[in-house]
């Protein structure tokens, strides 16, 4: 009789596991099982702001800070307040999850000055508390020329200076 081969798992390495070993970033993987860890995704970059949701799986009612950056300059921040009834249904329960990081256009304005307007450039959305990017749609690249369309939307709905 031949002696039983002992059973060795072999682990599947699957898109999640593989995108988690090559860097830090926050990634929007998750299942009703999920149950710890920083998750989270950059849906929409537009006139209003930066646009997505993250979420602490083990302290689901955390309201967690994100800050939105162009090439180091500081463009502003949003928490993670927001109910999202995709993201409750994936969880099983009620998840406020989702944000808007609204920036200054007067930054982005000046950020973007001079600049080539089909120049691509990349906004990078963290959060806070640990410093890890999030994930976004296209690596978070825009156009100059998105951006300044962006910026120049929401500078004409700042307060105007009065004229003397």
């Amino acid at each position: 009789m031949v002696p039983a081969t002992p059973f060795i798992p072999v682990r599947t390495i699957t898109l999640q596991n593989l995108f988690r070993r090559s860097d830090n970033r926050i990634y929007p993987f998750i299942t009703r099982k999920t149950c710890e860890g920083l998750y989270g995704y950059i849906e929409d970059i537009g006139p209003t702001g930066i646009r997505g949701w993250l979420m602490d799986c083990a302290a689901c009612d955390t309201h967690l800070k994100t800050d939105a950056y162009l090439d180091g300059h500081f463009l502003g921040s949003g928490h993670a307040v927001r109910h999202r009834p995709d993201i409750s249904r994936i969880m099983g329960r009620p998840i406020h999850c989702e944000f808007l990081a609204a920036y200054d256009p007067t930054t982005l304005l000046k950020v973007l000055s001079g600049l080539e307007p089909t120049r691509k450039k990349q906004i990078r959305v963290v959060a806070t508390g640990s410093g890890r990017e999030i994930v976004a749609a296209e690596d978070g690249y825009q156009t100059v020329g998105q951006l300044l369309a962006y910026a120049t939307t929401a500078a004409a709905f700042l307060p105007q200076e009065p004229s003397h």
